[in-house]
């Protein structure tokens, strides 16, 4: 816009020139004659010193007090600049007249105040909603009642009201640049570590996080009115850069404390069932610090599995979503993976294990009869061999039994069976298959469908092995050393 014309002196020398230009008084010392200008053989871009310096140029000497880009025109010449940051100021010089003709424009300086504008109404708008945080804290609440996200319990209502309150004013200050202080990040990584020792799942946390921003949303678009309705549209990026660093912030903390929690839970349990497992019988203070650890009640009946060595790894695998899940507890112990559970519990299905080689043994009665029964699948795993599926123990007594007399009286069952040593190997098949099935069932007739063979067969395969060894299997006492010792065979 013009602003005015100015005249200059005619008289030899400089005549100063004031003008001012936003509130600051620009002062130019130029020399009345045309010819004393710069000449009109090229443009020159010049720029000021700062504010209260001189800056010279040939001839010509200016003087700047505040801030202004300055643009000298002679009528005869080229655009020559003075620059300095802030305000544009355009002279149109005539000579001939001595005079100059003032023009001040001022783009960036308009943007600048628009913007300005814009900022403070913003600030204001914070500002009005930060003082209305306690009502904003009340829909939260409400709106988080209605919601029900959080496990009964699991957070106190005083606990929520005040995490309310903090969580939303650091929110708001966050909007308008005023919460990055280290206050406000440790406000938001207690959050997450809270909610993380409170037990609240993650994703219910999130959608509470979610919700302090969705009620501020709601309670801008309110104080606004129709009148900034724009302005709060415009900020909509800001805000949702705002909310996408504040759930960032909070899950991170939250995950960090989880894995710092289920660490020194496991590291706890593993503690306290190494105790139980180490004693035999175990102490009942080591029963019941096993008891808190598992969350199992310490008289609570149990199923247990045993899997040796070479089947622990697959035995974890097949495992792996029911220990995450709580409904299984594991301890190595010398080497084999026991695993035990709440019997008839329906969180757990043993058939999942089913295909696994392992030892299975059903209501135990206790935590207390863990140590010596996980010893016994252990030996037993041991005696047996290989096992090709998790079979339950009354399968496997006998090896157990077989075992330990061998240990004990080494020459007792090769003694028993030393009858068989004269057949041939076929025939001794024969007999220790017959016999074995036999056994099983107790049936002639389902003896002989299971061997393919006649039912009279059946009889004299048994006759024959009791003349070999002196054990009739149709009498009980004989039978179980039978089975017993038929344990050290193997066709």
């Amino acid at each position: 816009m013009r602003v005015g014309v100015v005249e200059a002196g005619h008289q030899e020398g400089a005549a100063p020139i004031h003008l001012g230009v936003g509130g600051h008084t620009v002062e130019l010392l130029v020399e009345a004659h045309d010819h004393s200008l710069p000449h009109a053989d090229g443009a020159r871009d010049r720029p000021l010193r700062p504010p209260g310096t001189d800056a010279r140029v040939g001839e010509d000497q200016i003087d700047v007090h505040g801030t202004a880009w300055l643009r000298v025109v002679p009528l005869s010449a080229p655009h020559i600049h003075y620059i300095c940051a802030g305000s544009h100021v355009q002279w149109t010089f005539a000579a001939q007249h001595g005079g100059a003709i003032v023009e001040l424009s001022n783009p960036r300086a308009e943007e600048d105040a628009a913007m300005g504008t814009d900022a403070a109404e913003w600030t204001r708008l914070i500002d009005r909603l930060d003082e209305a945080i306690p009502r904003v804290a009340e829909d939260f609440l409400t709106e988080f009642a209605a919601r029900s996200l959080y496990p009964a319990g699991a957070v106190s209502g005083e606990d929520l009201r005040a995490t309310a309150e903090q969580t939303l004013r650091m929110l708001v200050h966050r909007l308008d640049d005023r919460g990055s202080s280290p206050a406000a990040t440790d406000l938001v990584h207690s959050l997450g570590e809270r909610r993380a020792r409170q037990g609240v799942p993650l994703d219910t946390l999130t959608e509470a996080v979610r919700l302090d921003l969705l009620v501020i949303w709601r309670w801008l678009r309110e104080l606004a009115g129709d009148k900034y309705t724009v302005l709060v549209a415009d900020r909509f990026e800001v805000i949702f850069e705002v909310l996408d660093r504040y759930v960032l912030e909070v899950q991170t903390s939250f995950l960090r404390e989880q894995a710092a929690l289920e660490r020194d839970s496991r590291r706890a349990t593993e503690r306290d069932l190494s105790r139980l497992f180490s004693s035999i019988p175990p102490a009942a203070s080591v029963v019941e610090r096993a008891a808190l650890a598992t969350g199992i009640d310490a008289t609570q009946r149990l199923d247990l599995a045993v899997f040796d060595e070479q089947k622990s790894g697959e035995a974890l695998q097949r495992l792996e979503h029911a220990i995450t899940a709580g409904a299984v507890c594991t301890y190595t112990y010398d080497g084999a993976l026991c695993a035990f559970w709440r019997h008839g519990a329906p969180s757990f299905d043993a058939a999942s294990i089913h295909p696994v080689g392992g030892l299975l043994v059903k209501e135990l009665d206790g935590l207390a009869q863990l140590p010596l029964v996980a010893r016994t699948l252990r030996d037993a795993l041991h005696a047996l061999g290989p096992v090709e599926v998790l079979t339950p123990f009354t399968s496997a007594w006998p090896a157990v039994v077989a075992d330990h007399i061998m240990t004990i009286m080494p020459s007792f069952i090769p003694s028993a069976l030393a009858g068989l040593d004269g057949t041939g190997v076929y025939e001794r098949e024969r007999l220790v298959t017959t016999v074995r099935s036999y056994m099983q069932t107790g049936s002639i007739k389902e003896t002989a469908e299971a061997v393919f063979c006649h039912r009279n067969t059946v009889v004299n395969r048994l006759s024959t092995f009791t003349r070999l060894t002196g054990l009739d299997v149709t009498v009980p006492e004989q039978a179980a050393l039978a089975v017993v010792a038929l344990q050290t065979v193997h066709v």
